[in-house]
């Protein structure tokens, strides 16, 4: 049992979709994190995968293309998705109705029925830019303001790297506490069955 005990507590890695409209800055975002600088980056044309630690936390995060035809493929990415981080060009005033209505899918598909969403208001940087405090009014989110769904909105500069970490350490503190009750319920599972075969 002290075998299957140890392979039992090795940390899992969180599966993180980052998704939203094409030149969102879904990439940048990503560098940022990953590596701590921003590079020239080009249309995600498919996806980027990485792997990045933090706050102890392993992420495999999965940068999405925004394109139109490359939207319509999202939904493959979902199964397993812990978490989606959907990332809004905060200053593209005129593409927010599209916005609202890729993040309404996201939210009512059934696959990201568990999985926390962590919105970065971004490019928070450019004139006429909307907060997070707009982004949240503009994008209804008020409306699960009493639901167990979790939901955030964060105003972020990708370039200059203002306002991820606060985001990301809100996503990994609700993937904490989701993987620890994910625990708990399958240590009791297999305490049961261990007693079972006694």
């Amino acid at each position: 049992m002290g075998i299957l005990m140890s392979l039992y507590w090795l940390p899992r890695e969180a599966r993180v979709l980052m998704l939203g409209l094409d030149g969102a800055g879904k990439t940048t975002i990503l560098n940022q994190v990953k590596l701590g600088e921003t590079q020239t980056t080009v249309p995600t044309i498919g996806f980027n995968v990485e792997s990045v630690k933090v706050e102890g936390l392993s992420l495999q995060i999965w940068d999405v293309g925004g394109q139109t035809m490359i939207r319509s493929l999202w939904d493959r990415y979902f199964k397993d998705a812990d978490a989606v981080v959907f990332v809004i060009d905060s200053s593209d005033r005129e593409r927010i109705s599209t916005a609202k209505k890729e993040l309404d899918e996201l939210m009512s598909a059934f696959l990201l029925k568990d999985a926390v969403f962590l919105i970065f208001a971004n490019k928070s940087d450019c004139s006429g830019s909307w907060d997070e405090y707009v982004l949240y009014d503009k994008l209804d989110l008020k409306r699960f303001q009493f639901s167990r769904r979790k939901i955030k909105v964060f105003s972020s500069n990708a370039k200059s790297g203002e306002g991820l970490l606060e985001g990301f350490m809100w996503l990994c503190g609700e993937l904490r506490e989701r993987i620890s009750v994910e625990t708990s319920g399958t240590m009791r599972e297999l305490f049961n069955l261990v007693s079972g075969l006694n």
